[in-house]
């Protein structure tokens, strides 16, 4: 058993880096990069979002291929049961709608906590700074926004530590595997936000995994993830 848990962590761990490092070189290295050869801030958030677009398919590749390697004859009715997407019901869009009104309220009263101690975060600074990404100048961008935060972004995360991550996690971690799933999450934002931001953060990583793990049901998680990320979207179109 012992040595069970060692290889899910180390598993765990092989997927937080698999999609931290990219992050990084999407963070800190490709704006020094693209700004020599261009200042046009439309040009360069369409840039990068289609290299966000390329990365977020990519890895989505390389786990499809972890479980094709684990049953060959693997199809797309295989994989929604492999990763535990259920159907659309009025259900689950109830459940996922709690959890998201939750999750809000309580990453708000975070915030504004952060706020009374003048404690500064930089999700704070970012909400502050989205005129500058200039996303509602240019339709291109708003498609490319859309695509990659809405349903790309939401649809690979859910896939990897909800669909393909936690049921290797619950079968040595039993109830408490949400918990590992969330740190795995907020460990995989470390390279964007700092510790008082992933506070923030955090009621959307732990909540959202306990309820996909209590109901074994990642659809729950994929529409809370949308839910979340549109009002995100909705922010930096009309901020």
């Amino acid at each position: 058993m012992k040595k069970t848990k060692i290889v899910i962590f180390i598993e765990t761990a092989t997927i937080v880096f698999l999609m931290l490092f990219p992050a990084s070189v999407l963070t800190y290295v490709f704006p020094k990069i693209i700004y020599i050869y261009s200042t046009n801030s439309i040009f360069v958030n369409m840039i990068y979002y289609v290299i966000s677009i390329i990365f977020h398919i990519s890895v989505l590749v390389v786990i499809l291929q972890f479980v094709r390697h684990d049953n060959k004859k693997a199809v797309f009715l295989f994989f929604l049961k492999r990763f535990r997407f259920k159907k659309f019901t009025k259900k689950t869009i109830y459940r996922a709608f709690g959890i998201f009104l939750i999750t809000s309220i309580l990453s708000g009263l975070i915030k504004v906590s952060l706020d009374y101690f003048e404690i500064s975060s930089t999700i704070t600074e970012n909400l502050e700074h989205i005129k500058e990404y200039k996303i509602n100048e240019s339709p291109i961008l708003i498609i490319l926004s859309i695509l990659l935060i809405v349903i790309i972004a939401p649809l690979v995360e859910e896939i990897v530590f909800r669909g393909y991550l936690l049921p290797k996690q619950e079968q040595v971690l039993g109830k408490y595997a949400w918990i590992l799933n969330g740190f795995a999450f907020i460990a995989v934002h470390l390279i964007v936000y700092d510790f008082y931001s992933l506070l923030i953060f955090s009621p959307f990583a732990f909540l959202l995994a306990y309820k996909v793990q209590k109901h074994k049901d990642s659809t729950i998680g994929l529409l809370i993830h949308i839910m979340i990320n549109s009002g995100f979207v909705v922010r930096m179109l009309f901020n």
